[in-house]
């Protein structure tokens, strides 16, 4: 279960707060990503954002040059948790919860 909250973004259907019941998700401008940024900043698979029994990730797309995380630049993978930040391009959101289900996930 991913839980996001949308502060800020240059795609006004970006707002408030979704839940994804799964464990993995892509935010991009890519119309494959799961969550779509009509932004010109982001990458087409800009950050996937995991959850697995250890807890929380994000890690930066095959061609995405970096994100930030609480204003910290990023590359590559690294943990996240509730309250963190993450920006990617021009879109700011906040992870409001993490949970990992034990469901097989039909898209790996």
């Amino acid at each position: 279960m991913i839980q996001l909250k949308f502060i800020q973004s240059a795609d006004a259907d970006l707002s408030g707060t979704g839940e994804w019941a799964r464990n993995w998700l892509w935010l991009g401008r890519s119309k494959k990503a799961d969550v779509v940024a009509d932004d010109p900043e982001c990458a087409l698979m800009h950050v996937k954002i995991s959850v697995d029994e250890k807890g929380g990730f994000c890690e930066s797309g095959p061609k995405a040059p970096h994100f930030h995380v609480n204003g910290k630049k990023v590359r590559g993978k690294r943990p996240i948790r509730p309250g963190d930040q993450i920006k990617i391009g021009g879109t700011l959101l906040e992870v409001v919860r993490l949970q990992y289900l034990a469901l097989p996930d039909a898209r790996a």
